[in-house]
């Protein structure tokens, strides 16, 4: 379970009022070394925020997000499947989907 923003400012609350990690990961059903990361992070960094940059690298580039746009206003019915082998990059029919999704059609 991921903790949300609001999670580990409360984390934080409660390490400053004087809680055990333990009996903080115990209250919020965490891992102990959870709490530590929550901490250490909040005192390195200065916020609770995911880092710039993190997550999973994007697989299309814009210019295969401009080719799913152009040959889709070409032909609405045209197949996954070629519309998936028009790209430069090589991407499954998944990916071509999903973004597809993403960009609302």
């Amino acid at each position: 379970m991921a903790l949300t923003v609001e999670q580990k400012i409360e984390i934080m609350a409660y390490k400053n009022a004087g809680w055990s990690a333990a009996k903080i990961a115990k209250h919020f059903k965490v891992a102990r070394g959870t709490v530590y990361n929550v901490i250490k992070n909040h005192e390195q960094r200065g916020t609770h925020e995911r880092k710039k940059g993190s997550g999973p690298r994007k697989k299309l580039t814009e210019r295969d997000v401009r080719t799913l746009v152009r040959e889709l206003h070409k032909d609405p019915h045209i197949l996954l499947s070629d519309l998936t082998q028009k790209l430069v990059t090589k991407v499954s029919e998944q990916t071509v989907r999903r973004e597809l999704h993403r960009l609302g059609y």
